[in-house]
């Protein structure tokens, strides 16, 4: 027969057991949050201007970093230099050419607002690289002669099929609306 004693030391017991349980949990989810945390793209600390400019067409050889740097460059110079935008659009990915090409309505819809603030800002800004499988994400921050903020979030994914196989490029472009 049990007392109450008894019942009493158990409830305690299961109410320790529970919040140790609770308390590992919590422990468990923040070094998963960690671990992620540290796996954002440390080249995200490397200056943009040592990103390579010349870069005018994907190659296994570029991060999805350098990719995001070419194509807002090559969209900033192309507002003295309108053929400029091409080399941002052979950046976009397959799918994402289906979608916005041909180069025409992907000259005119890069010229429109919100996009036409990644060739027109004053400066820009590169934030870290996020990967997840064969995904890449990308902030840019532009930067207007007021001194207004716009942030789009590039979306890349590393190709498989030839003749982009290992190359990264940008599924798609979106302005972060400021909350």
């Amino acid at each position: 027969m049990m007392t109450q004693l008894d019942s009493g030391i158990r409830r305690t017991t299961w109410r320790r057991v529970t919040l140790w349980s609770v308390a590992v949990a919590i422990f468990v989810v923040f070094i998963v949050i960690r671990v992620q945390l540290d796996t954002v793209d440390r080249a995200a600390q490397v200056d943009a201007g040592n990103v390579p400019h010349s870069s005018k067409a994907p190659s296994p050889e570029l991060t999805p970093r350098q990719v995001v740097w070419a194509q807002v460059q090559s969209l900033r110079d192309s507002v003295t230099e309108p053929d400029k935008v091409k080399i941002c659009f052979e950046f976009a990915s397959p799918e994402n050419r289906q979608l916005t090409g041909p180069i025409e309505r992907f000259a005119s819809m890069v010229a429109t607002a919100p996009f036409d603030r990644l060739a027109n800002s004053e400066k820009f800004e590169l934030g870290p690289t996020e990967y997840f499988n064969q995904r890449a994400a990308v902030p840019v921050m532009t930067i207007d002669q007021e001194g207004n903020h716009l942030v789009f979030q590039f979306m890349l994914r590393q190709q498989e099929q030839s003749p982009y196989q290992g190359c990264w490029m940008t599924e798609g472009v979106m302005p972060m609306v400021p909350q």
